[in-house]
């Protein structure tokens, strides 16, 4: 009887705005098998060599991450090694999963425990699942659902093609998975505690929302039901050492411009057993391709280059989700301005808020804070560097810190700002990580033995997703209570609740995840000017939006 490979591959990744083109345009669709038709004619057979070569060397990696996880599920025999006859006599048993994780009318009403499973039922017709538009503020769990059924419909109404690749797996019923509870206590309540704080403190929901749910319920859920494998879209690469007695390795996608191991850096890496991420080699369009920070023969990518974009597959397949936009921001706002979202679920701020100049310390105009008449302009949700309209001031202002000052007649919110993108006062050096916090990832032992053994690491770090890799160095301070983290060109914006995640400087290995604590003194603070070129705060820096 050959060996069975149950494979949960989840069709949502929690992910508000885009529908699940990745793991549907790309894992099920080359697992199930692949559309000659769709290519063009006389590139077939080579298109057809291309990924071939590609999904048998997917099925290794699926193998070695079903044997990585079973040493850990030890009441589960093993699997044989990864020899072509065990490849080719491999049952695929592939259960398509969609997750729901936000609520928009907050608990539901209805006793959903954090890993219940609701019945899938028949797919809705068009009436019955609407599009977002401009009346639909909010994307409901149900409607999201609604988009992973069409896409899920779609890949098992496929026609047979002329040719398939072996082994030919079988597409098990959409099963759909409750974490709404989880993602309320684990993800969504701190995020709004962390908001409410009088200092400025920025979160990164998403980092929690992979940690506790996506590989803590789910992964939780595929182990209680004994899958090998869970696969997800993520773009990111997993390598699974010979030894299982190791945990897998964290690496960037071939496309950086879509990596997400910023994201993933603070999953206990345990949890990446048994997981596969097929777009690790995947470019997601024609436009996104950029150069690798490692040689493409490196572990890091698991196999070979896929022939064609992710867009393009779902594109060839004539997914429902193959031009939906790309999903920016966080899961919970998918169509809401984020300061009247937020604001609609924070206590109410104090009535004035009272300008600051960091420079001369005096006060630059007083206003009131009034949402009703202005829902997105909150002065209390500003991060560090974000612009701010400071009392019809021609120039431009950002900010520095906040906190709330209670006096005689009540309390007021200062926030201080520096005028000008490139004041000292937006700039550190030097910032803070909880010793007992970092989550140290797979193949970072060395790393870690030198840190925790008194000595210095030197590395490259980002505390954004989507920015320029920083070189550093990191080391305990002698509390040993706090990592001390120092980079190589000053940094903007480094405010506390950020995550910053450390990649090895050769190889791109990635090598630890922690919140940031606190940053250190800024170029101001210490009386000092950029003399050197500052650092790129990357695509996602925040820094033109207005409050």
């Amino acid at each position: 009887m050959p060996p069975r490979a149950p494979i949960l591959a989840s069709l949502w990744k929690t992910t508000a705005v885009t529908c699940p083109a990745e793991v549907s345009g790309y894992t099920t669709c080359v697992l199930a098998h692949h559309d000659a038709d769709s290519l063009q004619k006389g590139s077939c057979d080579k298109e057809f060599k291309a990924l071939k070569h590609c999904f048998q060397k997917l099925l290794e990696l699926l193998l070695s991450a079903a044997q990585s996880n079973r040493h850990r599920l030890s009441h589960l025999p093993p699997l044989p090694p990864p020899t072509p006859s065990t490849l080719s006599s491999l049952s695929l048993d592939v259960h398509c999963a969609h997750m729901t994780n936000w609520n928009p009318g907050g608990a539901d009403e209805t006793d959903l425990k954090s890993r219940g499973i609701a019945p899938a039922p028949p797919p809705p017709s068009a009436a019955a699942a609407p599009r977002p538009n401009s009346s639909s503020r909010l994307v409901c769990g149900d409607d999201l659902y609604a988009r992973s059924l069409e896409v899920y419909s779609h890949l098992q109404g496929l026609s047979t093609p002329r040719f398939s690749l072996e082994p030919s797996p079988c597409l098990s019923p959409i099963k759909r998975l409750q974490f709404t509870s989880a993602y309320e206590d684990n993800v969504f309540q701190p995020f709004l505690a962390d908001l409410s704080q009088p200092t400025i403190k920025t979160p990164s929901p998403d980092t929690l929302c992979n940690r506790f749910v996506k590989f803590g319920e789910l992964k939780k859920y595929a182990d209680e039901n004994e899958y090998d494998c869970l696969v997800t879209g993520h773009y990111a690469s997993l390598h699974h050492p010979a030894d299982v007695s190791l945990p897998p390795e964290l690496s960037p996608a071939l496309d950086l411009r879509k990596d997400q191991t910023y994201f993933l850096a603070r999953v206990d890496p345990d949890n990446f057993r048994g997981v596969v991420f097929p777009l690790a080699a995947t470019i997601k369009s024609v436009a996104s391709p950029a150069p690798p920070p490692f040689p493409p023969s490196s572990p890091c990518i698991p196999f070979a280059p896929a022939p064609q974009t992710t867009r393009s597959l779902s594109s060839a397949y004539s997914l429902p989700s193959s031009a939906t936009p790309d999903s920016t921001g966080l899961c919970f706002i998918p169509t809401r301005s984020f300061p009247k979202f937020i604001s609609d679920h924070l206590p109410p701020p104090p009535p004035v808020c009272r300008f600051v100049c960091v420079d001369s310390g005096e006060t630059l105009a007083t206003q009131k804070i009034d949402l009703d008449a202005n829902p997105n302009r909150n002065p209390s949700i500003l991060t560090i560097g974000q612009t701010i309209a400071v009392g019809g001031l021609p120039e431009k202002h950002f900010a520095v810190r906040r906190s709330v000052e209670v006096g005689g007649e009540g309390s007021e919110l200062v926030v201080t700002v520096a005028r000008g993108t490139l004041h000292p006062a937006l700039f550190v050096d030097e910032f803070y990580l909880e010793a007992g916090s970092v989550n140290w990832l797979g193949g970072a032992e060395g790393a870690r033995e030198t840190v925790e053994g008194g000595g210095r690491w030197r590395g490259v770090c980002r505390v954004r997703h989507g920015q320029p890799l920083c070189g550093c160095e990191i080391w305990l301070e002698g509390s040993r209570e706090r990592v001390c983290v120092r980079v190589d060109s000053p940094m903007r914006g480094v405010a506390a609740g950020q995550v910053c995640v450390l990649y090895e400087e050769e190889g791109g290995m990635c090598v630890a995840g922690a919140e940031i604590a606190a940053s250190g003194e800024s170029y101001h603070e210490r009386g000092l000017q950029l003399e050197t070129q500052p650092w790129s705060s990357g695509e996602n820096d925040r820094t033109n939006e207005r409050v």
